[in-house]
């Protein structure tokens, strides 16, 4: 056990009021006003980078299904198909299931 005089002599250090060593930085915000602009920092950070990772990651795909297209337009002309059949395949190609969705729900008819 610790004696009373040893336990009020901790307790007489640990209530000191402790210096903040950011009390200077952050325009000289307190904890709570730190701690408030850290997260909105934060989430502003995290909104940044998911953005810039779904554009990021769009203008790959978009250049890759440009890619996929172009060899097969190419393979398709040194089969020995003329351009009107090459253009008439393309146009034809299968929509996308957003593309049917949007065309079910605002009954567009081909």
């Amino acid at each position: 056990m610790i004696p009373n005089s040893a336990f009020t002599g901790l307790l007489a250090q640990t209530s000191e009021p402790i210096s903040d060593p950011w009390a200077d930085s952050f325009l000289g915000f307190g904890s709570e006003q730190r701690f408030a602009l850290i997260i909105v920092a934060l989430g502003c950070a995290t909104g940044l980078i998911i953005t810039l990772v779904c554009v990021i990651s769009s203008a790959f795909s978009h250049a890759h299904q440009r890619r996929l297209e172009t060899e097969l337009k190419r393979e398709m002309l040194d089969r020995g198909m003329s351009a009107d059949e090459v253009a008439r395949v393309i146009e034809t190609t299968v929509p996308d299931q957003t593309t049917n969705y949007l065309n079910a729900m605002f009954g567009r008819q081909k």
